[in-house]
């Protein structure tokens, strides 16, 4: 999944539309969340993998953000999640998201399960999120 990510992130090619929020994102990036969530909570009833099932799962985690950034992107920038620039807006909503949905529930699950993934991405999130660059526009 990484490497299909990496290598064409709009998940259904160019048809993802100009709608901001209802748009091919949302089933390329929030099925597989949904489906990973779906796991997690199946595992926590049966109890077979109880750390995986109480902290969530980076997988899950992953889509979720992922989903967000891009539906950001694309909301922003018109349908075009290739734009060439980044302005002030987007790079605020970027931030809010990282923070709101990385650092600390991401914190918090490694607190929680001991888990050094959860560790490792509440720490390069936290960074990357103030990292990001300044607007171009």
């Amino acid at each position: 999944m990484t490497l299909r990510v990496a290598y064409e992130p709009r998940i259904a090619g160019d048809a993802i539309g100009t709608t901001p929020i209802f748009n091919w994102l949302l089933w390329g990036y929030g099925i597989p969340a949904l489906s990973f969530w779906a796991g997690s909570y199946f595992l926590r009833r049966r109890g077979d993998d109880a750390p995986l099932a109480r902290g969530g799962n980076p997988p899950q985690s992953c889509s979720r953000l992922l989903l967000a950034f891009l539906e950001i992107r694309h909301a922003v920038n018109g349908g075009d999640v290739y734009r060439n620039n980044t302005g002030l807006t987007e790079v605020a909503l970027q931030v809010c998201v990282a923070l709101a949905m990385g650092d600390r529930p991401w914190s918090a699950c490694g607190v929680r399960t001991g888990s050094q993934v959860h560790n490792i991405g509440a720490v390069l999130l936290t960074v990357c999120s103030r990292a990001l660059p300044p607007s171009s526009a």
